[in-house]
């Protein structure tokens, strides 16, 4: 079932919007008010000395978000340092019965031994006897997991943030040889243990869906809502992480599946720059945004929901959470695996760019969006261009022909698209890069060619285009130490993380503009009749 947040928190959240005054501040014929910058509280006092870490704690939170110019809220909301215990570490005890018990303190049926998988997770149950033969479960099949079946069951931040590692251990088969058959690839591949099902099923959009807006916050708000349309949440998005330990912000590889590539953007731009080159046409008058958005699905996949093999590492994570509640400590883990994550969905890919056109150019030589989506290619059959059919050939519009300087950028490619903001998920880093490439070097004619490119490579580099989702506190093993506790202490910590950062920490927008939050920083979208920083100017009507 698509993951709520608990109707008291939305309760919360909504009696807190409800300001004093009772009425949005009077529109200002000139000027935006004074800049607000962040605001946080006092630190809290130090926690006791955990006793198996070696650390205290304390913690603080954001009073107000930024606003109006003002500085962003960026910091972290808590910190540590060292200290002295009271009392020993109670190490957890580990008793795996007449089960084998692997280095890394895992339990495993003595079955498993020796049988080319790695079981342990380190190893540790491949050290055969000198006169053993390894048994694999496959025989002499050579049939690998694909990257499907690994990113299944990936974390999703109900705040829109890239989820940096996965829960589970994707390459334990628990001595099975399930084998799953893709059409695509015609070959069969490993069905880890902790998938239920994986279905090889390409699906791909016929067409491309397309929108035109004329103004940066409409497509910021649409982004948003695509964004944590598996949440119901306020329009307040976080991608930038704040709550990392130490060694963890410029991490990129460790035990379990790293999403650092596989699943994000592949290019040197992240959603998070691309959010941010967006925010730069806020107050941009003669701008339109044509958004362009393709999807192909490769296969569904459904988690399994009893005991399922976690990563060693996400393992050690959850133990090296303190047992008292300590909200940056929590907030961390949220940040790295997620506040939920996928207990079923769809694995593909999604090609989204964001059109920067000027409106000026556009009037002035007679141009709308639906001839830029011709000359690009994006009015053509999807399947079609992916069959080799020459894009470019097939397109009919006048507008694109090579006298109306198309094919030389000087007439749809460039003034008209000023430029080209990437919003990319899943596919591998040889079209993404050239992708990037082109923006660098200031192209604009990425067109449907590129699509066709990209999608060739979603299967080595796939990402959860649909899911439903599950509180990554229910992965929390019972029989792990302090696991009650723990379990109550992350689900309090993603209730407040959500609290933490409500559009209520904002000043309202005026004359009836609606608050976003993006990073910490508060926007106002504004309605049709108004613009400026708090919606505080009337638009003239048109004529005038």
């Amino acid at each position: 079932m698509t993951a709520k947040i608990p109707s008291l928190l939305l309760g919360l959240t909504l009696s807190l919007c409800v300001y004093v005054s009772g009425n949005v501040r009077p529109a200002r014929e000139v000027g935006a008010p004074a800049p607000i910058d962040c605001q946080l509280s006092k630190w809290s006092d130090w926690s006791e000395c955990d006793p198996c870490t070696k650390l205290k704690y304390r913690s603080r939170s954001f009073v107000k978000f930024g606003q109006y110019g003002g500085a962003s809220c960026s910091s972290s909301l808590g910190e540590n340092q060292q200290c002295k215990p009271a009392g020993p570490c109670e190490q957890e005890r580990i008793d795996c019965g007449n089960d084998f018990e692997c280095e890394s303190g895992r339990c495993i049926k003595t079955r498993l031994l020796c049988n080319n998988d790695n079981d342990c997770g380190d190893n540790s149950d491949e050290l055969c006897e000198d006169d053993q033969e390894p048994k694999p479960p496959c025989r002499n099949l050579n049939i690998d997991i694909s990257e499907l079946g690994r990113t299944a069951g990936d974390g999703v931040n109900i705040l829109g943030m890239q989820a940096r590692r996965n829960p589970f251990d994707n390459e334990y088969f628990h001595g099975i040889c399930d084998k799953v058959w893709d059409g695509n690839s015609r070959q069969h591949f490993r069905k880890p243990y902790n998938l239920a099902s994986l279905v090889y099923q390409t699906r791909a959009d016929k067409t491309f869906a397309s929108d035109t807006f004329e103004d940066s916050k409409e497509v910021l708000t649409k982004i948003f809502q695509e964004t944590t349309n598996n949440f119901e949440a306020s329009l307040s998005v976080k991608f930038t992480p704040t709550e990392a330990k130490e060694g963890e912000k410029s991490e990129k590889k460790g035990a379990g599946k790293d999403l650092s590539i596989s699943g994000n953007l592949g290019i040197n731009q992240s959603k998070n720059e691309s959010l941010h080159s967006l925010k730069s046409f806020l107050y941009q008058t003669n701008k339109t945004f044509f958004k362009v958005t393709g999807s192909v699905q490769l296969a569904t996949f459904q988690m399994r929901t009893r005991n399922p093999v976690l990563s060693q590492i996400f393992l050690e994570d959850l133990q090296s959470l303190p047992p008292f509640y300590e909200k940056a400590d929590y907030f961390s883990l949220l940040e790295m695996y997620g506040t939920h994550y996928a207990v079923s969905g769809s694995l593909g890919g999604k090609y989204e760019l964001v059109y920067v056109l000027d409106s000026d150019v556009m009037k002035a030589k007679d141009v709308t969006s639906s001839d830029v989506k011709d000359c690009l290619g994006y009015n053509l059959n999807i399947n079609a261009a992916g069959e080799g059919i020459d894009a470019k050939a097939q397109i009919k519009n006048d507008k694109c022909t090579t006298r109306n300087g198309y094919n030389h950028g000087e007439y749809i490619s460039d003034p008209v698209i000023q430029e080209v903001i990437p919003f990319v998920e899943g596919g591998t880093l040889v079209p993404a890069t050239a992708l990037g490439e082109k923006l660098a070097k200031d192209y604009k004619d990425l067109d449907v060619d590129n699509y066709v490119r990209w999608a060739a490579t979603i299967v080595d580099a796939p990402a959860i285009i649909k899911l439903k989702s599950s509180p990554i506190y229910t992965l929390i093993p019972p029989e792990m130490k302090d696991s009650y506790t723990k379990r109550k202490n992350l689900e309090r910590a993603t209730e407040e993380y959500i609290e933490e950062h409500s559009t209520c920490k904002c000043q309202p927008c005026q004359n009836g503009g609606t608050i976003i939050v993006l990073d910490g920083e508060c926007l106002c979208k504004c309605s049709i009749e108004y613009s400026g920083i708090a919606c505080q100017i009337v638009k003239p009507f048109k004529g005038e």
